[in-house]
């Protein structure tokens, strides 16, 4: 699992440490359908959109991805941007 260091110690839960980690492995902007497919992919998931759109709006509450622009579209877009942290 990963934390944050510092005063606001934050723990990722399995299925986030999942998401932030095929986010990490594609440095590089991606849609929402882009990270779901690769995290079902590495992980074995049967993942939906509405799931790991929950677990990255998770992600941007916790302080580890920032969104840079959200299109709300049929496509159901998102592009993300990862916050510089000092990770343990």
């Amino acid at each position: 699992m990963l934390t944050m260091k510092g005063e606001n110690m934050e723990e990722l839960t399995t299925a986030e440490s999942m998401v932030m980690k095929t986010i990490w492995d594609h440095p590089h902007e991606m849609a929402l359908q882009e990270i779901m497919k690769l995290t079902n992919e590495t992980y074995g998931k049967d993942w939906k959109s509405q799931t790991v759109s929950t677990y990255i709006a998770k992600l941007v509450k916790k302080g580890f991805l920032r969104m840079l622009n959200s299109i709300l579209n049929s496509l159901n877009m998102v592009v993300l941007h990862m916050v510089d942290l000092d990770l343990e």
